[in-house]
């Protein structure tokens, strides 16, 4: 086959390779095309994102920046790269920059706060996501910043509204407290004044009826009184001429005899001095219980002066001065007086009554010691010389220029519980039978509180002590 003819059967190796760079010329163009258009179309894509998107290279510079870039802190964007974020950070969050370069190609998704400076200086909140690849063993950083300024600062202002919220609450909770405090302030008060108001009404209602009871009993009683008097004496006569009969008739009648040894003369001559001067205890016995019920039913109405109330206490005290010297059994001890006397103004009052109502509660306090009623008493348990062991506490004291206070508390055994409310009851009394007919203190809270428009009150702790407190208007008060 000629030259000729093998060239047009298969063409010449020249034009085949000829043919075959223009194809992949052409293929490569189209490639370039394809390329140029997808990057056009990722660049457009990133361009109208709202989130800034930004590339890094190792050294930490930018490389990358959209249009959001300039959108979010104003920078242009050209003048923006070659530059570090740390040129545009807050100088607190630099570190948090620094930490986030330092992440290896292991992690991806690294998310971050972090507060950048706008053009105009203000403050923009932005959060990054950063992920670190390698390109040609070399780091690059790629990521995003979202602008979260307006999500930070609901939030700030959500935590001042909370803060304001709790405080205003707390506020409120307080005044709601302070509130409920002087309410129930309020209602102590109520119920004390209630309690006193029933007090001085039950006293009041008694002491009619204890004055119409003493007069009743008062006459029949100096009747009998007053014929123990000529009783005692003709007794006293009948048994002398008992006596001279038998000394001048040594030898009666049989008669007579059998008489004497019938009606046991012997033994009424004995006995008869000893019914009568039984008679007359009881009697003197009534008189005082008269007296004091007499006492207890007089007028509430008395002359009130302004009196010393320091001096009051010094007088009662030594009126009850000898029983501070007292026997329990064999064992003799001494009650030890404390005076805390403060400088207060002189009371309105009547030296004479209040005198008696401090007496009673002197009494009472040193009648806790003789009579104690609880087996494990602390008085009990204290060695008998031990003077301290046994203490009466007097103290007085002034809140204001309008009230006085006078505290007499004693370390003896105490009230039971089941007796504290009835202190001050007319004829309420824990002693044995005719040792008290219980009208002591009744008669010292009607002094208190009627008499001188003040306050009694008894505290008491069974095995402790008691503690007696008198509260008295001063003389300027009205």
């Amino acid at each position: 086959m000629s030259r000729e003819d093998h060239s047009k059967v298969g063409g010449s190796p020249q034009s085949k390779a000829d043919s075959s760079n223009e194809l992949q010329t052409q293929i490569h163009y189209r490639l370039i095309e394809k390329l140029t258009e997808s990057e056009q179309r990722y660049r457009h894509l990133i361009e109208t994102l709202r989130e800034i998107v930004f590339e890094c290279d190792a050294s930490g510079k930018f490389t990358l920046l959209n249009r959001a870039w300039t959108v979010t802190l104003g920078y242009p964007i050209q003048r923006s790269l070659g530059a570090t974020p740390e040129e545009f950070l807050v100088s607190e969050d630099m570190a948090i920059w620094h930490q986030a370069m330092e992440t290896s190609t292991d992690v991806k998704g690294l998310h971050s706060e972090l507060r950048f400076l706008h053009q105009d200086g203000k403050i923009v909140w932005l959060e990054l996501s950063l992920t670190c690849k390698l390109h040609y063993g070399k780091k690059i950083f790629s990521g995003s910043l979202i602008d979260i300024t307006d999500r930070k600062k609901a939030a700030s202002d959500l935590q001042s509204i909370n803060t304001a919220l709790e405080s205003r609450v707390q506020q409120r909770t307080q005044a709601l407290t302070q509130s409920n405090e002087r309410l129930q302030t309020a209602l102590d008060e109520l119920k004390e004044t209630q309690d006193q108001l029933v007090q001085a009404e039950k006293m009041s209602s008694l002491g009619k009826l204890v004055g119409g009871l003493a007069h009743e009993i008062n006459n029949p009683t100096h009747f009998i009184h007053g014929n123990m008097i000529h009783l005692e004496r003709y007794c006293r006569d009948i048994l002398k001429v008992i006596s001279l009969y038998q000394e001048h008739y040594p030898q009666p009648p049989l008669e007579i005899e059998d008489a004497i040894e019938e009606t046991e003369l012997d033994f009424l001559r004995e006995d008869l001095p000893g019914i009568v001067q039984s008679v007359q205890k009881g009697a003197n016995h009534i008189s005082r219980i008269i007296l004091s019920l007499q006492q207890f039913s007089k007028a509430s109405t008395i002359n009130l002066y302004p009196i010393d109330i320091n001096n009051e206490l010094e007088n009662a005290l030594s009126i009850v001065n000898n029983r501070f010297d007292c026997d329990i059994g064999l064992a003799p001890y001494k009650v030890k007086v404390v005076r805390n006397y403060g400088k207060v103004p002189n009371i309105q009052g009547n030296a004479h009554y209040l005198s008696e109502a401090l007496i009673n509660i002197l009494s009472n306090a040193i009648e806790s010691f003789e009579n104690p009623t609880v087996e494990n008493s602390i008085i009990q348990d204290s060695a008998p010389e031990d003077f301290h062991a046994r203490k009466i506490v007097i103290e007085t004291k002034s809140a204001d220029s309008q009230w006085i206070e006078v505290v007499i508390s004693d370390n003896g055994s105490g009230i039971p519980k089941k007796f504290q409310s009835r202190v001050f009851d007319p004829f309420f009394t824990t002693k044995p039978v005719g040792q008290g007919i219980g009208m002591g203190m009744a008669i010292s809270y009607q002094i208190v509180t009627e008499h001188h428009q003040g306050q009694l009150t008894c505290q008491s702790e069974e095995g402790k002590g008691t503690k007696f407190i008198i509260c008295l208007p001063a003389s300027d008060v009205q």
